[in-house]
């Protein structure tokens, strides 16, 4: 994960890697073999002492060699974030 300040807004980005690799959990089945990449980014935007708006962007995609286990999405947010 890494963040940043440029000028008024803060900006932050986090990639995430996971591999899985070993005996089925449940005990029946083959060994499990999963990849999961992940990213994500942040953006923050102050425009007030108590409010700010927020926007985020995200995507993953999940290999699985399980039947039809895997799959890739993305996600978009927006919101706004008040503060006492």
């Amino acid at each position: 994960m890494a963040g940043r300040r440029l000028g008024t807004f803060e900006l932050s980005a986090e990639l995430r890697a996971q591999r899985d690799r070993g005996p089925n959990a449940v005990g029946l089945g083959p060994d499990v073999k999963r990849d999961r990449l992940a990213a994500r980014l942040h953006l923050r935007l102050p425009v007030g002492a108590h409010v700010a708006l927020l926007a985020q962007g995200g995507w993953q995609r999940l290999t699985d060699d399980g039947g039809g286990q895997g799959f890739t999405h993305h996600i978009v947010s927006l919101g706004l974030q008040l503060r006492p």
